[in-house]
């Protein structure tokens, strides 16, 4: 009884071969969209997780409007994170982005040295 079901859906696929050609290739079409899109879920799931202390870690991002939109930065302005390193007490660790022109530098701050 199975071999003349193959049998009967092969030659519909022989009869049918445009037909066949479209939804085979939308199918091929739709997997290798969900792949895609399952790999960049992932690789943005998987952010920050090779430090064991994930839930500890924090981004400050400078907001700014320019004509009429909202932009982010992560480059903040260059007295901010002496700021945070004296007012929060819990931070014990910082790195700071800084932006010059087209160059970025990146500053680690421990116990109040830049």
């Amino acid at each position: 009884m199975l071999k003349n079901y193959f049998i009967t859906a092969i030659r519909h696929l022989r009869k049918n071969r445009g037909t066949t050609f479209i939804n085979i290739a939308g199918l091929a079409l739709g997997i290798a969209s969900l792949l895609i899109i399952l790999i960049m879920v992932r690789y943005e799931l998987i952010f920050k997780r090779f430090h064991s202390d994930t839930d500890r870690i924090y981004r400050i991002v400078e907001q700014f409007p320019v004509d009429g939109e909202t932009y982010y930065s992560s480059a903040v302005a260059y007295p901010l994170p002496e700021a945070v390193k004296t007012s929060l007490a819990s931070a014990q660790q910082l790195t700071a982005c800084r932006m010059k022109g087209a160059h970025s530098k990146l500053a680690k701050l421990e116990s109040g040295n830049t």
